[in-house]
């Protein structure tokens, strides 16, 4: 029997192997199986980082968005003041706004 699988199969062939007593040695396929088990861990430690990680920049994303959203409002009143009271200049002291 073939002893040779494609890549993306090595875990479900070393299985099948041991199953159907192929010749591979026990203790090398505990030690592939432990490393295995280590970086599927090491894997989920990640993910469960990530998304610590992702959730905490998520927050400061949305309170910076409604900061700048309320500076936003604060600056179009500031300039809409602005525009009022050089309206209101303009009609008492049209020649200081005149063009020349």
């Amino acid at each position: 029997e073939s002893c040779c699988f494609p890549p993306g199969r090595e875990i479900c062939g070393l299985v099948s192997l041991t199953i159907c007593a192929c010749p591979i040695q026990p203790l090398a396929f505990l030690f592939r199986l432990d490393r295995f088990e280590k970086t599927n861990e090491m894997l989920l430690n990640f993910n469960n980082l990530s998304g610590v990680r992702m959730q905490q920049m998520n927050e400061r994303f949305l309170h910076h968005t409604r900061t700048l959203v309320e500076m936003k409002k604060d600056l179009d009143s500031i300039f809409r003041r602005i525009r009022t009271l050089k309206g209101k200049l303009a009609k008492q002291y049209p020649e200081a706004f005149s063009s020349k």
